[in-house]
Formats: structure tokens, sequence, C-alpha cells
């Protein structure tokens, strides 16, 4: 399975999404990522849709002015592969984080109700992003030679 994802950032801080059921803290926290449908394979077209879908604000007039931070899927965690692109904005053009609404829901396993992805979101230090995201992006990075001073 092959996921896009984006990291939102303003160079200084980079925008963090809390999943359901995890607790903030560290290695806690995920980007705006979603799984890449095989007919299409657009791997930034995936990458801004599912940040619409779990943050509910439209990042699309910023496509253009997305990096590709790898050219092709690298694994992310054992049986998954991601494509990341990152978001560089302005300091004013970073939305308020109440701003963000997930509009991305599914089934609780353990209510049967249907309930958001994500459950909140946080700006971190960029220096810090290796703290705070999931563990399998520093292995990532790692493959990718990125963030090696947050390590």
């Amino acid at each position: 399975m092959v996921s896009a994802g984006l990291l939102i950032t303003d160079g200084e801080k980079f925008l963090v999404e809390l999943p359901l059921h995890q607790t903030p803290g560290e290695h806690h926290f995920d980007l705006p990522k979603g799984h890449v449908e095989d007919f299409d394979r657009d791997f930034r077209g995936t990458a801004f849709r599912e940040a619409k879908e779990e943050t509910g604000y439209d990042f699309d007039s910023y496509k253009e002015r997305a990096i590709a931070l790898c050219d092709t899927p690298v694994s992310y965690i054992k049986g998954k592969q991601i494509v990341l692109y990152r978001l560089d904005l302005k300091k004013d053009e970073m939305p308020d984080i109440g701003e963000y609404k997930c509009q991305s829901f599914f089934p609780d396993k353990r209510t049967g109700k249907n309930v958001p992805e994500v459950i909140a979101y946080e700006y971190k230090p960029l220096s810090e992003i290796r703290k705070w995201l999931f563990k399998g992006y520093s292995r990532t990075f790692d493959r990718l030679g990125l963030f090696q001073e947050s390590k």
C-alpha cells in the first residue's frame, strides 16, 4: 500500500495531526496523508486531497509550490510506502489552528458510531520534527537524508 503526505510548514513550525485513539505526546502525531488509489497514482493530488479531507482546509491554491521530498514511494512502516511533499507557506499563509476540522469519518470499532479520523491539530517546531511524528517518519527521513539536524 502506498500513501502520499503533505508536510505543511512556514520554515519554523509545521502542522501535526492527532489521530483518533492517540494521546498527545512524543511520537503520537501524524502528517496529513492517505492511500493512493492504484488507478491514478497521482501522488501530489492524493497528498492535497487527503490534507483537505483531514483538515477541512483547501490548500489547492498552493499545489504548484509543493516540493517532492522523494520521487518514488519509500518504505514507511512494514508493508507501507509513502511519497512526501513539503509545502512551504509564508507565516501569514499558515491557517489558524482553529480553522482545521476533520472531514473524514469512519465507524469506530469500539462503538460503531462515525468518528473523525483526526481529533486535534497543533503546530510544532520544525526543528523537533523527529520528536513529534510517529517513529516511522524518522526511518523514512533517514532513507531520504532529511532533517538530520533534528536527530
